[in-house]
């Protein structure tokens, strides 16, 4: 509970600065989240230090399945396999590798290069219970392995982004990216069913039936060679105290051909087990064993052909009333595709506040899919030129994180001319 009475004092003290109206462009925590962005300062983001945004969300904390004893961690996934749950989580990393900005009358003009990694896993209770309990609870049944999914998607990013005022209070932004695919992984299908025998002479004889499918491609770290295409739509409206934005991210493909392969396996598979006698060699033994496990899950190589892949889009959504000058009410939302077309929702209701001319903060409760518990905190502070950005969405995370299912973090470092 005293995390929680700190977090209510370091919102009561924010706002309780005198008000002031301040220069400083609140906006730049959104330096690269929207598309409208605009400023009056020409802006160049630190090479390599531009701007890092890590989102980190699991279905369950960590301390559901694990626990630390003295300097050992312990997994347990007894009561979670009990509890019935799924095991499933998702990464998702935006690296802004260089940015530079610099206005034009009433237009503002950026480029920069970014580096996108998107990871999705999901392994079924009865997947889990398979591994941690072994086939013997199965006996003289069959069960059935579904919804086993597995999804990597990373690639680069050279972008081109123009906003314009078209009136005082109506902008409009866009941006264009020439993506280039480095790293494909697409678990389509990853079905089986196992049956085990019980008057086989071993206690692991099983029948597997396997239905698995997936696409791959790689390439390497620069150039081109898996060519894409995406287009970011933002615009930002004022109406008296309302400020209006919306954003769209992501509306692209990327052309998939650098050593790429579709492959499955399916079809019915017998495996009698570890039959083995004190007259045998043990190794012998075991290796015509994992013979056998490959052969059963071993994907084949079906073709090699060039496909196609949506990028996972991203939605903004932002409304702000200024209460005061220096003080702004917020409400946000905003949802991210995953490789596998499901959507992570996230709403805010805070507050941000300026003040010395040179410092922002923003604070709100946040909740998406999984976590119901979280608050944001996010500080910009100006020294002379330097802009330095930091803001997560859930700061109780660093005070407790294998309690929380949800991490995120964003920091940036920018220079003004």
């Amino acid at each position: 509970m005293n995390r929680y009475i700190l977090v209510f004092l370091c919102f009561f003290y924010v706002n309780s600065f005198s008000q002031n109206n301040s220069s400083f462009q609140f906006d730049l925590f959104n330096l690269n989240h929207f598309s409208s962005f605009f400023n009056s300062d020409t802006i160049l983001g630190i090479p390599f230090f531009t701007d890092h945004n890590i989102h980190f969300i699991t279905k369950k904390s960590f301390n559901e399945f694990s626990s630390f004893d003295k300097e050992n961690m312990i997994i347990d996934f007894s009561q979670f396999i009990e509890d019935g749950d799924d095991l499933s989580f998702r990464f998702l990393s935006e690296n802004n590798l260089f940015f530079f900005g610099f206005p034009n009358a009433k237009s503002y003009y950026s480029f920069g290069f970014k580096y996108f990694s998107y990871f999705d896993l999901k392994a079924s209770n009865e997947l889990i219970n398979l591994f941690w309990n072994g086939n013997n609870q199965y006996l003289d049944n069959s069960i059935f392995f579904q919804n086993n999914t597995v999804s990597l998607m990373q690639f680069s990013s050279l972008f081109f982004q123009y906003s314009y005022d078209v009136s005082e209070d109506f902008r409009f932004g866009a941006r264009v990216s020439l993506l280039h695919g480095i790293n494909f992984f697409d678990l389509e299908k990853g079905d089986f069913s196992l049956q085990s025998f019980s008057t086989s002479i071993t206690p692991f004889s099983s029948t597997i039936n396997t239905d698995i499918f997936y696409q791959s491609s790689r390439a390497n770290f620069f150039g081109f060679s898996n060519p894409g295409l995406s287009i970011n739509l933002g615009l930002k409206y004022n109406l008296n105290k309302w400020k209006f934005l919306a954003d769209f991210q992501n509306l692209g493909f990327i052309y998939w051909h650098k050593r790429n392969s579709q492959s499955q396996s399916q079809g019915s598979h017998f495996f009698d087990g570890v039959n083995y006698t004190m007259d045998q060699i043990f190794s012998e033994e075991i290796n015509a064993t994992i013979d056998t496990l490959e052969g059963i899950f071993a994907l084949n190589r079906i073709s090699r052909n060039s496909f196609f892949s949506k990028l996972p889009m991203r939605m903004n959504l932002h409304v702000a009333y200024s209460y005061k000058p220096s003080f702004d009410l917020f409400i946000e939302y905003f949802a991210v595709q995953s490789n596998l077309s499901r959507y992570t929702h996230n709403a805010f209701f805070g507050a941000s506040k300026i003040f010395n001319k040179h410092t922002g903060f923003k604070l709100a409760y946040n909740f998406n899919n999984y976590s119901f518990n979280n608050i944001q905190f996010a500080v910009s502070r100006k020294f002379k030129n330097l802009l330095i950005n930091i803001n997560t969405n859930n700061i109780l995370t660093i005070f407790d994180f294998r309690h929380s299912n949800y991490l995120s973090l964003q920091a940036g470092v920018y220079y003004f001319f």
